[in-house]
């Protein structure tokens, strides 16, 4: 007659093996839906590995049963848990990216902020040091259009593509001029002055710069000529710029005076 209470004692183990491997399951699926007990999880899916390899070496060397394909289940399910647990922390810990473009993808309030851009100095940074300052790029004084036209021209048979011209009108009339703000950073006025090849009479025009309303340096040109231009300009806070036609009593034609490359530097 077969001993009850050993069969029942084999019955025990089996039971307890069972509900481990369904434990186990059961925590595979937990941290697949991404449960947040992530320590019991774990904790579970740690057991049920060990419980497995244990219950392998065991049975090894045995006849492959019911036992060893379930010990072979919950080692996969416990490992599963762990690596899905252990994934979550790792991204979790993970600090937020930015977009290629610069933005945080996180909270906008939590973002760094942003640097000042090199060309802009902060408030508490000396202004850069003056460098080479075209007139075509520098800041007028009167903000109605210019009386200059800025941009290419041909002079003496060249083309020039820094340019300020204009049309002055008959002889001896009013000046066309322009002023222009340089914070006494400058010394010097550079530039070339001609009449355009598109100019229609024989005119002379006097051209001029003026620093804070005085008088510093004035050439003449006529058509087909290239005058050299500088003017000492040391300390001015404003300079003009003036063309005026000198030759052209019978106001006949069209007259262009032009400022060819015309700079200031330090």
């Amino acid at each position: 007659m077969p001993d009850a209470g050993g069969e029942s004692a084999r019955r025990t183990p089996d039971r307890l093996w069972i509900t481990v491997a369904v434990i186990a399951d059961v925590s595979a699926v937990i941290a697949v839906l991404g449960s947040g007990a992530r320590v019991v999880v774990a904790v579970i899916g740690l057991c049920a590995l060990l419980a497995g390899i244990y219950q392998i070496a065991v049975r090894w060397g045995r006849p492959v049963d019911w036992r060893i394909a379930l010990a072979t289940v919950t080692m996969i399910a416990g490992s599963g848990a762990l690596v899905v647990v252990t994934q979550d922390a790792l991204t979790e810990d993970q600090p937020p990216t930015t977009s290629a473009t610069g933005g945080d993808t996180g909270n906008p309030s939590s973002a760094a902020p942003r640097s000042t851009p090199s060309g802009t100095p902060s408030a508490s940074a000396p202004p850069p040091p003056a460098g080479e300052l075209s007139l075509l790029d520098a800041k007028r004084v009167d903000d109605d259009e210019s009386r200059f036209t800025a941009g290419p021209l041909t002079v003496d048979t060249r083309s020039h593509e820094q340019v300020l011209y204009n049309h002055p009108g008959c002889a001896y009339l009013e000046p066309i001029s322009e002023t222009y703000q340089v914070d006494r950073k400058y010394g010097t006025f550079d530039a070339e002055v001609g009449l355009g090849d598109d100019t229609t009479t024989e005119a002379r025009v006097r051209f001029t710069v003026l620093a804070d309303g005085v008088v510093r340096h004035t050439a003449t040109a006529a058509l087909g000529q290239i005058v050299p231009f500088e003017a000492d300009i040391t300390g001015a806070f404003r300079i003009e710029i003036r063309t005026q036609v000198m030759e052209n009593p019978n106001c006949k034609g069209t007259v262009y005076g032009a400022w060819i490359n015309p700079v200031v530097t330090p």
